[in-house]
């Protein structure tokens, strides 16, 4: 449980993304940005090996709008997959959803422009799950 724990606190923080850079992009963003762009998914998954952000990317090719809604039902259906596979309760999946809303509302595309969800919040909800 403090395995899972860990995970989900190290997803909701974005910690990870620095640490394993090449995980950090789900197979769901690199299809969406080569639909929307018209460029290879290899191409596609160069940029992001490179350092380009995806919300960058997206906005490089006029497509932010779309692409937004493509990952917002991407998330929308992993939420599910995991409540349905019983890897989180309906509850978390709701706070994490509210938090990814939240977030969306002022997305720019430019990294860092978003801040992370505070730590303590979220020290707060891995308490509540070890209780």
């Amino acid at each position: 449980m403090k395995i899972k724990s860990g995970l989900v606190l190290g997803a909701l923080l974005g910690i990870s993304l620095t640490v394993i850079a090449p995980l950090a992009y789900s197979s769901s963003t690199l299809t969406n940005l080569s639909q929307l762009s018209g460029e290879s998914v290899e191409t596609i998954e160069a940029k992001l090996d490179a350092g380009e952000h995806p919300g960058a990317i997206a906005i490089a090719y006029d497509v932010e709008e779309a692409f937004k809604e493509l990952q917002q039902d991407a998330r929308e259906a992993n939420l599910q997959r995991r409540v349905d596979d019983g890897k989180w309760t309906q509850a978390e999946a709701d706070e994490l959803r509210s938090v990814w809303n939240e977030r969306s509302e002022d997305c720019t595309g430019v990294p860092g422009t978003n801040e992370p969800i505070k730590l303590e919040r979220a020290q707060g909800r891995q308490a509540g799950r070890n209780q």
